[in-house]
């Protein structure tokens, strides 16, 4: 069952590839081969897919067709896959199910010399490890909130779980931990089991994966040493409707368990665990044979996608997820020090969130020299120069005060009896204050 796993993640990059090439060199359709590829293809689902009464169905439905002469005008085999498709997909839309069309991958499953080649197994883990097994993306933000990207979910080997181990290692300080599978297709359940090992202290209830043909096997984290420290913290992930297949199993089994909070649109709704198959003359395919069951909920994502306890566009979701992670610091901590730096990040971030509105005029008045400092004004946008000439743009927070756009330093604005601008004040993160005399 390993190799099913792997294989179905190599295809994610290589299956275009091979299509095109395959595209080249087709062969032309006769009424003989499309009744062979139905009949083949009938007798696939019926055996391995998940459903068996959608099944029949599927195969009631090509049969159909070919019976009623609806496959007698289509000469190329790629346009038989498409619409082999597209017959399927009425019956049922699995996102996960997929025919195609590849004479020499459909030779090499018969003979299973290719899934078994060095070189096909070496050129996968060659470009799992160019893109450094999904973990492009490890950093600290503003507040000390940790973020990582996972772009794929690659088998757990020797060398990814030690990406995985370094990249916890590096945030085992942080006070919330963001993960961002947005984009994510998917790829292997035991490495989504593997880092879920970080969030449980005690042995957890995954999930269950279910077949028709073997009995259900289930899936438990395992604590390991970093699960005292990240058990603790405040998870929240980023998903969206190209969120797909394990990364949406990772994203429902925290959910579920409540151990995350789910930020972003609705994931894309695969739940189901593929194989391919050779169907004959040249035709693959990807058929779907084990679907996942969330012990808590006793259902899965399939097609209803993970719905996110926060909903948010693409643009916004890591922003809001910051906000969230900001006001809960702020409603939690004891220490007085850690709430008064995330306040200061919670202004500058409720800023960018939701811009506040100062007119030209208002900025104009603020344009001038305080103390060899010089305030500007560009395209409706005042810039700071310091004595040095270093230049930085200044978003509003409020009518009279300014944030850095490098969230080092906020910048007020004072003002006389009159109405004139007398002063400007820097403002630091540690509270303390300069301040500067307007010059003219």
């Amino acid at each position: 069952m390993k190799h099913i796993k792997w294989l179905f993640t190599f295809m994610l990059y290589f299956i275009g590839y091979r299509t095109a090439i395959a595209q080249k060199h087709v062969m032309e359709l006769t009424p003989a081969i499309k009744a062979e590829v139905v009949d083949s293809l009938s007798s696939i689902l019926i055996k391995k897919y998940i459903y068996l009464d959608t099944a029949v169905k599927m195969s009631t439905r090509i049969k159909g067709r070919l019976k009623s002469g609806g496959y007698g005008t289509i000469a190329n085999p790629n346009d038989f896959a498409g619409i082999l498709n597209a017959d399927l997909q009425t019956v049922y839309n699995d996102l996960h199910m997929r025919i195609y069309y590849d004479a020499g991958f459909e030779k090499a499953l018969q003979t299973k010399s290719y899934m078994e080649s060095v070189t096909r197994r070496m050129s996968f883990l060659q470009l799992a490890k160019q893109k450094n097994y999904g973990f492009p993306n490890v950093r600290i933000l503003d507040g000390n909130i940790g973020y990582i990207s996972i772009t794929q979910f690659y088998d757990p080997n020797e060398q990814s779980i030690e990406v995985v181990k370094n990249a916890f290692n590096f945030l085992k300080n942080a006070n919330a931990l963001i993960i961002d599978i947005r984009e994510n297709p998917g790829g292997e359940p035991d490495m989504v089991k593997y880092i879920c090992n970080y969030f449980f202290k005690e042995k957890t209830h995954l999930n269950d994966y279910y077949d028709r043909h073997t009995s259900t096997n289930q899936y438990w984290t395992n604590p390991i040493a970093p699960s005292a420290t990240f058990a603790l913290m405040p998870v929240y992930i980023l998903v969206n409707n190209h969120t797909y297949s394990a990364a949406e199993e990772f994203a429902y089994d925290l959910q579920s368990l409540h151990r995350a909070t789910i930020i972003g649109q609705t994931t894309g709704g695969a739940a189901h665990w593929v194989s391919s198959s050779s169907i004959s003359n040249g035709f693959i395919g990807n058929i779907p044979f084990r679907k996942a069951i969330n012990p808590v909920t006793g259902k899965n994502w399939e097609k209803t996608g993970v719905r996110p306890n926060v909903n948010s566009d693409k643009k916004n979701a890591l922003d809001t997820a910051l906000a969230i992670a900001y006001d809960c610091q702020i409603s939690t901590s004891k220490d007085s020090a850690i709430i008064k730096s995330i306040k200061w990040f919670r202004v500058i971030l409720n800023s960018k969130l939701h811009p506040f509105k100062t007119n030209t005029a208002t900025l104009k008045a603020y344009a001038g020299n305080y103390d060899g400092r010089l305030i500007t004004l560009k395209k409706e946008q005042l810039y700071f120069t310091d004595t040095n000439g270093y230049s930085i743009g200044l978003i509003p927070i409020s009518a009279t005060a300014f944030t850095f756009t490098n969230n080092d330093r906020q910048l007020e604005f004072k003002k006389a009896d009159n109405g004139k601008i007398t002063a400007l004040n820097f403002i630091y993160q540690d509270g303390k204050i300069e301040n500067f005399t307007r010059l003219k």
